[in-house]
Formats: C-alpha cells, structure tokens, sequence
C-alpha cells in the first residue's frame, strides 16, 4: 500500500490499527527512505482542531521530529519520525541499569526536547517510556502516537510536566523506595503541583541537571540508606546515643579500677586506719 501526496510518496510498512478515530501506520519514505509514523483522520473536528493548531504551535524548522501535514482524499494526513530500537521501558524490565545510567537517560530526553523545541502536546505525547527509543550510547529519540488529536488546544504545560514526573517516579522507582534521592522527589512534586515554578521545559532542564550532577558526585555509601531529613536526624540521635554509652562504661570501668586500688590500699593499713563501708545507699552490708 503506497499513500501518495503531490510531492511525496510513502510505502506501509506496517499497519499498527486504529485508535482515537485515527489510523497509524508505520510507512517509509519513498524520497529519503527514512521511517515514519503517519496518522490519518477522517473525523472534520479533529482536522479542523489540527489545522487550527499546527501552524501557530509547531516550529517545523526545529521541530525536525514533525515531516508535514497533507490531504489524502476525504483523510487528513500528519508525519512523524520514527525511530528504530530498544525503548525506556523494554530496557527498564530487561535490565537493571545502574543509577548513573538513568541519570544520564532523563539528562538527555530533556536535553532533547529542549533542542526540539517540542510544543507541549507533542512533549506529553511523547513521554511514555514505549516511545523513548535509548541508544547503546544512552542518546535519546522520540517516538508519537499522537493519542487524542482532540486535546492539541487544551494539552499545556501541566499536562506534560505531570506526565514527565510520572516517568521519573517509573525510572528511578528503586531509589524512590529507598529515599535515598530526597532532592528528586521533591523535584517530581514541584512538576505535579501545577506551580509557575518551571516556565518553560529549558527550566525544568538546567534544574534537573543540577540536581542530578549533585546526586552523582554523592559518595556510594550515601545512597545506601535513607537521606531524609528525618531519617539524617535519627542517625544523628543513635550517634549520639552510642557514644553517651561508650562514655558511661569508660566512667564505669575507671570507677572500677579506682575501687580495686583504694581497696588494695586499705588491706595494707592497720585495722584502725581501714575505711570500712557499711552501707551501699540506703542497703547496710552485714559481715
């Protein structure tokens, strides 16, 4: 099956159904030979929302992801990259990817859509962790499926940050449980709180890259326990406890020593001269 346009020609490759009222199709490109994601909606509101929304949000010269809209009979027709090998989450059920890794990975998705200058739509589409494609090299590409066409309007920026904080709280779930990122955590609350904090996805980059250079230059003992501040405060008090105990039989053991001395002393004094101890408190020891 070969979907043609006036300037272009894309041969199906693979048929992948038919979801939202929209047809996806994996297709090659006849000129170039690169692949494709190709949505094809026949629904006029939908066309109308997209038509609306595309020229205005889409900025096509560095949004390299996005190959152009067309007309294909009675369907509207959108073009996407698609990328090729293992995605986010194969590689999260596959594999057990050290924490410096994942690091990595989320430092360059967000490197990525900063560079794509990826409109917010597109960016929540985007995040799902079977459509992050990581390379061997940890480089990062996008894949889309363009879910519900009908949200392009309505699909802002708390809508993508709630997504992106989901994917993180998937990618480091094992540290999570552990509380041993408090400052992570914290990060993913700021994304879901829907604040003003983050203005743009350039912000919401140059902070986690901050944090996440923090985290990685934290000796690996640190990372093996709780580092809450609750959790800190508790180590502090057991600390301190252990080393009230310490000093108590230090002072103990002296007293001890002091006693066998001043005992040995008395023994050699004449019975007159001996300090003798009868009583140990309130308790009279009898001979």
């Amino acid at each position: 099956m070969v979907i043609q346009t006036l300037e272009k020609s894309y041969v199906v490759v693979k048929r992948c159904g038919t979801e939202d009222g929209a047809e996806r199709f994996i297709c090659r490109d006849g000129e170039t030979g690169g692949l494709v994601t190709l949505l094809r909606v026949k629904d006029r509101q939908v066309i109308a929302s997209v038509m609306e929304y595309v020229p205005s949000e889409v900025p096509d010269k560095i949004f390299t992801d996005f190959k152009g809209c067309f007309v294909d009979g009675a369907y509207f027709c959108m073009a996407m990259e698609y990328h090729e090998g293992m995605t986010l989450g194969q590689r999260l059920e596959r594999e057990n990817s050290a924490l410096e890794e994942r690091l990595e990975v989320m430092h360059k998705l967000l490197e990525k859509a900063v560079l794509l200058k990826l409109p917010w739509y597109f960016f929540w589409d985007a995040l799902d962790p079977a459509q992050v494609v990581v390379s061997s090299s940890l480089e990062v590409e996008f894949n889309y499926r363009l879910r519900e066409l009908g949200r392009l309007s309505v699909c802002g920026r708390d809508q993508a940050y709630g997504r992106l904080a989901g994917l993180m709280r998937r990618l480091f779930q094992r540290e999570f449980s552990r509380q041993v990122v408090p400052e992570l955590e914290e990060f993913c609350r700021e994304l879901e709180s829907a604040s003003d904090r983050y203005e743009n996805c350039l912000e919401v980059y140059r902070r986690y890259r901050e944090i996440s250079e923090g985290i990685a230059a934290l000796p690996p003992e640190e990372l093996k326990s709780p580092r809450t501040r609750p959790f800190r405060l508790w180590e502090r008090v057991k600390r301190g406890a252990a080393g009230a105990r310490k000093l108590a039989a230090l002072l103990l053991l002296t007293a001890a020593v002091v006693y066998l001395i001043f005992t040995v002393r008395q023994v050699g004094l004449p019975g007159e001269r001996q300090k003798v101890f009868r009583y140990i408190g309130t308790l009279e020891i009898t001979e």
